[in-house]
């Protein structure tokens, strides 16, 4: 019978991978000729300092199967890991470099923002992480470009990836250096530009200097400054403006509506010369009416019958009788009830919930229930029901335009 008496106990399954004690180092080469680049080269990096490896435990713990007791359970414990540390790119020269445009993480894209970037300059402040936690390896490295990340997520590799970037080096220089044969090399003279462009249709633009482009320097919006983002292929959205003259029926076509993206606002063109404008007016004799705006006249768009019911809020009068329903003449447009009152004595009704009593109504989509059975007296008499009893209905509705448009023609219009 021990069958029914199992082991509850955890049993300690040995870690999925294993608790590395230190980073392991790919590439880290002490005398490596320092890389002096021009223009916007891709650079691999080389590490220059590592500090507090870190291995942080996962366990998870899950439940066997079993028959009766309780069944035991096991643990799994993973790691994933953080490190410190600097990566070293190059030579930075007298001002340091200008930007880093991209930059790798083995063959992945990440952002070069996630780290802290010091561009060479001479003098170079050092990182102020190693400053206040390891005073004495805080060193300055003036005229080298690195990198520096605190608690790097390595996720669960023991190794640093392979980092890469895309650098906007120093700018175009002229000059001469010795190569191992003492031969001069002179490099080109390259000089930095930078022109002006209204974006229009076919919103291509050839520069000036097209001949001898060496490099893009980037692209930013005139009035605001704000960076366009460089893109392989065709970019994503163009922006465009068209003159439209408001004309019945009042909508219009871009002409480039198949790839239209978003609309970035509508303006009036001139003063005055293209505002719509609607008036209202009762036809009366003579028939005819001046548009306030007659003297910058510039265009008919339509005219329309307005409904012509009587303007919210307003009353009417019924007399009760069976089966004690009312609809009103606005029952389409009813917006609000206030309130029903006898003819005869200015009493109100009460507004109820179900069947009204006598002295009582009730009301759904502007249409009014009252009672007309004989049930005993009530607030107006009436031989026990308010059959026959006139009221006074009062509500407010919401006037409709009918949409019947007019036709314009030349000389006497007809109805």
């Amino acid at each position: 019978m021990s069958f029914l008496f199992q082991n509850s106990r955890k049993t300690a399954n040995p870690p999925a991978n294993p608790a590395y004690a230190a980073l392991r180092i790919n590439s880290s080469v002490m005398g490596q000729p320092v890389t002096v680049a021009f223009g916007v080269p891709r650079l691999a990096g080389n590490l220059i300092d590592r500090l507090k490896f870190k291995a942080i435990p996962h366990t998870s713990t899950q439940t066997t199967g079993g028959k009766g007791g309780t069944p035991p359970a096991s643990s799994q414990t993973t790691y994933t890991y953080e490190c410190d540390f600097l990566l070293a790119f190059g030579e930075g020269g007298a001002a340091g470099w200008r930007s880093i445009r991209r930059m790798w993480a083995g063959k992945g894209r990440i952002n070069p923002g996630g780290f802290n970037w010091f561009l060479g300059t001479t003098p170079q402040s050092p990182w102020g992480y190693l400053s206040s936690n390891y005073p004495a390896r805080a060193l300055h490295y003036p005229g080298l470009v690195y990198c520096a990340a605190s608690g790097y997520n390595l996720g669960d590799s023991d190794a640093l990836p392979a980092f890469g970037i895309e650098a906007v080096t120093l700018l175009p220089w002229t000059g001469s250096y010795k190569t191992v044969t003492n031969a001069a090399i002179t490099l080109p003279q390259q000089t930095p530009a930078q022109e002006n462009y209204t974006i229009s249709d076919p919103y291509t633009y050839a520069v000036l200097q097209a001949s001898s482009f060496a490099y893009d320097y980037g692209v930013v919006f005139g009035d605001t400054g704000v960076p366009l983002t460089r893109v392989d292929g065709n970019p994503s959205t163009y922006p465009a403006q068209e003159a439209y003259l408001i004309a019945m029926p009042g909508s219009y076509p871009v002409a480039h509506a198949a790839t239209f993206a978003g609309n970035v606002g509508v303006y009036y063109q001139g003063t005055g010369s293209n505002n719509p404008a609607q008036e209202s007016y009762i036809v009366a004799s003579p028939g005819a009416y001046t548009v306030l705006q007659a003297a910058n006249y510039n265009g008919n768009i339509g005219a329309y019958y307005q409904d012509t019911g009587t303007t919210d809020p307003t009353q009417e009068s019924y007399t009760i009788a069976a089966p004690g329903t009312y609809s009103t003449l606005h029952a389409a447009n009813f917006v609000a009830d206030n309130g029903v009152f006898y003819a005869d004595t200015g009493v109100p009704l009460t507004r109820v919930d179900g069947v009204p009593a006598v002295g009582q109504y009730a009301l759904a989509a502007g249409v009014y229930t009252f009672n007309t059975a004989a049930s005993g007296g009530g607030l107006g008499g009436g031989g026990g029901s308010d059959l026959g009893r006139g009221v006074i209905v009062k509500y407010t509705y919401t006037a409709a335009i009918s949409g019947q448009a007019l036709t314009l023609v030349s000389g006497s219009p007809a109805a």
